[in-house]
């Protein structure tokens, strides 16, 4: 991995613990454990479609909340869209 996309992988996880960190337990369905939730990884991804294309997309993983936690995922998404970042996805894990 590049230092670039070690620097971003580094602000994006610094913003997605930020953003978990200001959510209020009462506002989230689901089951979430909030005493440890936060953004254990963030993966670079290199996407192949059949075309000839690579497309690169970063993956954060928010731990500690129930996979199907699809509320929490968006929530997650549209905040760190909203703060600049590009091709990202959020996936929730125990």
């Amino acid at each position: 991995m590049s230092p670039e996309d070690q620097n971003y992988c580094h602000r994006l996880m610094e913003a997605a613990d930020e953003f978990l960190s200001s959510l209020n337990p009462h506002d989230m369905k689901g089951a979430i454990n909030w005493g440890d939730l936060g953004c254990s990884l963030v993966e670079r991804v290199e996407m192949f479609d059949g075309s000839g294309q690579i497309e690169t997309a970063f993956r954060v993983i928010v731990e500690e909340a129930d996979p199907g936690s699809f509320e929490l995922a968006a929530a997650v998404h549209n905040a760190l869209s909203g703060a600049g970042f590009k091709n990202i996805e959020v996936q929730c894990e125990w």
